[in-house]
């Protein structure tokens, strides 16, 4: 944890993780043969992209007041064991694979969560209320996907 940083650092370190994320997904997602979950990994890589991309263009909406904004205690980096993601292999269950997707996004909302309630001011609080509710939605869409890919 770290003593001082800025709300800029939570959305670069939100918008990090979710860059690595998507670079992932899609180098597990070429190393299998598996077509379903080729397919699965693809997508989940593609939404990690757009996640990313919401996340930058919403705080490049945002005041500098907000961004810059100091908070007494920020998470230095939250744990991601992206070594469970690379060892994906051809006889991992999607299941598992979908697991670890949405345990990443609750230790995001988490996080987000955290930051909203230390916070003294109602605009970063807005802020990073946005942040929990697209994470929110982000695991919706994947565990409707996932649904569906159960179907093909």
């Amino acid at each position: 944890m770290s003593i001082m940083e800025q709300t800029k650092y939570v959305f670069h370190l939100a918008q990090n993780i979710h860059s690595h994320l998507s670079k992932i997904y899609h180098t597990v997602g070429n190393s299998t043969d598996r077509e379903r979950l080729k397919l699965l990994l693809e997508y989940m890589s593609s939404q990690e992209k757009i996640l990313k991309s919401c996340i930058e263009e919403y705080e490049n909406s945002l005041s500098r007041k907000v961004l810059n904004t100091w908070f007494k205690y920020v998470p230095k980096d939250i744990e991601i064991d992206y070594s469970k993601i690379l060892s994906v292999n051809s006889g991992t269950d999607i299941d598992d694979i979908i697991t670890l997707a949405l345990d990443i996004d609750d230790k995001l909302i988490s996080m987000y969560s955290e930051m909203a309630e230390h916070s003294d001011c109602e605009s970063v609080k807005d802020a990073f209320s946005n942040l929990v509710q697209l994470e929110q939605q982000n695991k919706k869409n994947l565990v409707r996907s996932y649904m569906r890919f159960e179907d093909i």
